[in-house]
């Protein structure tokens, strides 16, 4: 009698616990996203469009962040889209010096210029970063 009572009480425990338990999670978390991308959708993105000449397309971000034992070997600005009076300017930077001086720099960009990517190389003896930076202008 006891491994019947076991059975009944065990048997539905690990069902939910294995398998439904963890699908009714994830629905859960789905329907949480969903709900919250639809309160996303009727934003504006006012807050993170730049009024003014681009600080990527004129250069004046370098000043901002360089520094600190570190040189730039490679700056290419370019505009990647541009639609209903809003554009997207993209920045590649290449920076070379030692890995502390580069950290330091990486840190003042995520601060300064809202950095999108870093990928460290070695090259020679010296370390090198790229760094990839957008920026939202307006019209």
């Amino acid at each position: 009698m006891a491994y019947l009572a076991a059975l009944v009480v065990v048997v539905p425990w690990l069902g939910w616990s294995l398998a439904i338990g963890k699908t009714v999670r994830m629905a859960r978390g789905t329907r949480k996203a969903e709900r919250e991308c639809a309160e996303l959708r009727g934003r504006t993105v006012d807050r993170a469009v730049e009024k003014g000449e681009p600080r990527l397309q004129n250069g004046s971000i370098i000043a901002k962040i360089s520094g600190g034992g570190c040189t730039v070997l490679k700056y290419t600005p370019y505009i990647t889209e541009s639609r209903d009076g809003l554009t997207v300017h993209t920045a590649e930077f290449v920076l070379g010096g030692t890995y502390k001086n580069l950290v330091r720099l990486v840190e003042r960009a995520e601060k300064e210029a809202r950095l999108m990517s870093v990928v460290f190389a070695g090259v020679k003896g010296e370390l090198q970063a790229t760094l990839i930076l957008q920026e939202i202008t307006g019209t």
